[in-house]
């Protein structure tokens, strides 16, 4: 019965469009490429076909499969969403119904005059594969193409950490708000090369959401002590949405667990080490060197004599430290006047110190800083 069909649909042909005459053809359909959701007022798809005045009972449709619709079967069929005859006032049907300029011309003959679609406001759920088909009663012709709306990812993570089995570490990157569907894989490589490799026995998950963008995320677990054996590594995290030819890379330098090695050169240390404090408790952190006594000091030259210490900073406390002796007097104070045997007495911005002569060849002088503590 079919044969039969098609037999009777040729002589038809045969009887309409003798040898000689013009049919059908589309020259070229004009869809344009990747675009992100929200960045353009309106797009156009063209279906530029040749026609003949012999060419009668012309119709144009345009049909969508599209991606974002869950129930769409790629296999099945597509959806009818437009349709013109000349002569007649064009229809936006389904799911381009008043999403269309059904006023928009692609030319003005009156045979190709609403052949293309105007799309307004264009989003993702308009994303997928539209078909022009030009049809008449000397036969038909029709072509399709992609048109893809995407959402780029909100974040793109790549973490490791250590996995619960010794020796190993875990991978783990993820990515939410994408669309079309996006995919996820693990690369590696050496921090001088240019060249990654892909890492097999990734777990990946992808997740749909209510409002039609897609959340990803992948985990794999990897030997350590392979990778500490032989060249620093950087992972990567490999973001791609196929249908919008997007790629976006994530690199994580890998955290080595090999044991550091650290050669320590050591001399004498100073009398008096920062960061630590001496056995009356004075703390030694913020010391400033006064030895020869000239800059901060003044110069000393009556040992019996009381000689004045400037202070180091306006109202702040000062100390002497000496590393040949120890004071018998602990003093953490304001600038004042001191001798050894009446002690501190606060006075002014001056600080005084009295001192055999028997030790003014090891004299060392520091001074220190600090609130004042009253």
């Amino acid at each position: 019965m079919a044969a039969l069909e098609v037999l009777a649909v040729a002589l038809m042909l045969a009887v309409v469009c003798p040898p000689g005459c013009s049919s059908l053809h589309i020259g070229q359909l004009q869809v344009p490429g990747p675009i992100r959701n929200g960045s353009v007022k309106d797009v156009v798809l063209d279906c530029d076909y040749e026609a003949t005045k012999a060419d009668v009972g012309i119709v144009i449709k345009w049909f969508l499969n599209q991606l974002a619709d869950p129930k769409a079967d790629p296999k099945g069929e597509p959806t009818l969403v437009y349709q013109w005859i000349p002569g007649r006032i064009p229809q936006a049907l389904g799911p381009l119904k008043g999403r269309v300029n059904l006023g928009y011309r692609a030319t003005d003959e009156p045979s190709t005059r609403h052949r293309a679609l105007n799309i307004v406001n264009p989003t993702i759920e308009l994303s997928g594969e539209y078909r022009c088909q030009v049809s008449s009663l000397d036969g038909e012709d029709s072509r399709a193409k992609k048109m893809i709306i995407y959402v780029p990812e909100d974040n793109l993570e790549l973490t490791q950490s250590k996995a619960s089995e010794e020796g190993q570490i875990r991978l783990s990157c993820e990515a939410d708000g994408v669309f079309p569907r996006p995919t996820l894989t693990f690369i590696q490589k050496p921090v001088d090369s240019l060249n990654a490799t892909v890492m097999e026995g990734a777990e990946v998950r992808v997740t749909d959401r209510l409002d039609g963008l897609f959340d990803i995320e992948a985990d794999m677990v990897v030997d350590a002590a392979a990778l500490d054996d032989g060249p620093e590594m950087v992972f990567g995290c490999d973001l791609e949405i196929p249908d919008a030819d997007i790629r976006l890379v994530k690199w994580e330098r890998y955290e080595s667990r090999r044991p550091t090695t650290t050669t320590t050169t050591t001399t004498d240390p100073p009398p008096d080490d920062e960061g630590a404090a001496d056995a009356d408790g004075v703390p030694m952190e913020s010391m400033h060197r006064a030895a020869d006594g000239k800059e901060r000091n003044g110069i000393p030259q009556h040992v019996h004599d009381v000689h004045d210490v400037q202070c180091m900073e306006n109202g702040t406390a000062s100390a002497l430290k000496f590393r040949s002796f120890r004071l018998m007097h602990k003093f953490k104070a304001m600038c004042g006047r001191f001798s050894g045997a009446a002690g501190l007495a606060l006075a002014s911005k001056r600080l005084s110190l009295l001192l055999p002569a028997s030790l003014a060849s090891s004299l060392s002088v520091w001074a220190w800083s600090s609130r004042p503590r009253l």
